[in-house]
């Protein structure tokens, strides 16, 4: 069998075209031990620089966007959360610091399920907490209705 490929498609300076031959660039990481290796290399890096890690940090030390890195923790996601364990452990033992309040926003921030201000509001209903039986529309339309009458007698 005989197959015709197409003519081969050149650029403007002349060269042949191999766009397309080969699916794109090349994966920065092919399986999960180079991944967690990177992970290695980047906090290796972090610790002899005397930085904090981070998502952005590992992704510009691996020279690539943070959209990739969260491609590759969707495709190795126990990896992922041992590194972002890591990262919020060594966040978290800054806090015990002078200077709190960049790793109480860089957690609040990267963190956003686990760390969070939280306001709780009592709601009542004159003074009184809101129970199953006070939800009874019927019986607090009744109740509001005597109250009424009281106030125009």
């Amino acid at each position: 069998m005989i197959r015709n490929f197409p003519k081969n498609k050149l650029k403007k300076d002349g060269t042949i075209s191999h766009q397309g031959e080969w699916g794109g660039k090349p994966p920065i990481f092919k399986d999960e031990k180079a991944f967690q290796k990177g992970i290695e290399s980047y906090i290796s890096y972090c610790s002899q620089n005397e930085k904090m890690p981070n998502i952005a940090g590992f992704a510009y030390f691996n020279k690539m966007g943070r959209e990739t890195y969260y491609e590759y923790a969707r495709r190795y996601p126990h990896t992922k959360r041992v590194f972002e364990s890591f990262i919020e452990s060594e966040w978290v033992s800054r806090l015990s610091g002078t200077g709190a309040t960049g790793a109480i926003f860089y957690l609040k921030n990267a963190f956003r399920e686990h760390y969070k201000d939280r306001t709780e509001t009592d709601v009542t209903t004159q003074g009184e907490k809101i129970t199953d039986s006070s939800l009874d529309v019927e019986a607090l339309a009744i109740k509001m209705a005597k109250e009424l009458k009281k106030k125009k007698v």
